[in-house]
């Protein structure tokens, strides 16, 4: 009897003392990295900080950069031949200024809208922002690496010369790269100039072939890669973008975004992703 109940001791004081690491929280699992040692791939903002402020203004395209993030961002020709930053074709949606065209707009015109109110009345009196003006906020603003998504909605020929010609000026090239244009339209860019990065929302089915076409320069993914898909991108020197921005809120997919290896992921909450990022890869403390 005497012995069983050392044996029991014994067993309790194991259990105590071992306690299997299930109580200990500085105690990372196997597979779990240290995140701090990481470097995380740029964010971009959709449209801006477009749930946060309303989309496509300079107030939510620089809460991006002073946050140290990129953005994705519409650009479309006015009248005038003017580049001006905006979504739709119509002005109704985003502005005060009914059913119009872009393209049926003087600048002048476009600068009298109002692009903030049909967000909040705390933004009354935002303007459509000009290409122009984009540009110089990002590199005023600008803290470290960032990646700008330039969506082509409606440029002519004469625009995309335009185009190029301001990323030069303000030295963006390398942090830039347009996309959703025709093919034929991102030959144009790169006889404007050869460094003008093209990107292209591109399936998995498609990615060896887009490879052998040789046109995109930034493969714009719907789809989480896999190792290999990634390791076949990087030995063909392609840069990778996540086009995450229907994954709202949820943070479920997020960790596995950031550990993909990619170079840079779209999301539509970027206020939230940014403080989820900031706080994953935060140095620990010993």
């Amino acid at each position: 009897m005497k012995s069983i109940k050392i044996l029991i001791l014994l067993t309790v004081v194991s259990l105590v003392t071992c306690n299997c690491g299930k109580d200990n929280p500085d105690k990372n699992t196997p597979d779990e990295p240290d995140y701090s040692s990481l470097t995380p791939p740029v964010i971009l903002g959709h449209r801006g900080m477009a749930k946060t402020y309303p989309e496509n203004t300079l107030i939510a395209l620089n809460a991006c950069v002073k946050d140290g993030m990129g953005f994705e961002f519409d650009v479309r020709t006015s009248k005038d031949g003017e580049l001006v930053i905006m979504h739709d074709d119509n002005t109704a949606r985003t502005t005060n200024g009914g059913s119009k065209r872009i393209r049926d707009l003087t600048l002048a015109e476009i600068k009298e809208l109002d692009a903030g109110s049909w967000f909040s009345p705390v933004f009354a009196g935002e303007k459509v922002p000009t290409l122009e003006e984009v540009l110089s906020a990002v590199k005023e603003n600008q803290k470290g690496n960032i990646i700008l998504a330039v969506e082509i909605k409606d440029v002519d020929a004469a625009g995309e010369a335009k185009l190029v010609n301001l990323l030069v000026k303000y030295n963006l090239l390398k942090q830039s790269f347009c996309f959703a244009q025709t093919d034929a339209a991102s030959r144009r860019l790169k006889n404007l100039n050869a460094s003008v990065k093209i990107g292209k929302q591109i399936g998995r089915n498609d990615l060896q072939k887009e490879i052998t076409e040789g046109l995109a320069d930034v493969f714009m993914l719907g789809f989480l890669p896999t190792s290999n898909e990634v390791e076949m991108l990087r030995t063909a020197r392609r840069e990778i973008v996540i086009n995450a921005g229907t994954d709202g809120q949820d943070p479920a997919p997020w960790r596995n975004h950031l550990l993909s290896g990619v170079d840079g992921i779209i999301v539509d909450y970027a206020a939230q992703f940014h403080n989820y990022v900031a706080n994953l890869f935060a140095p620990k403390s010993q």
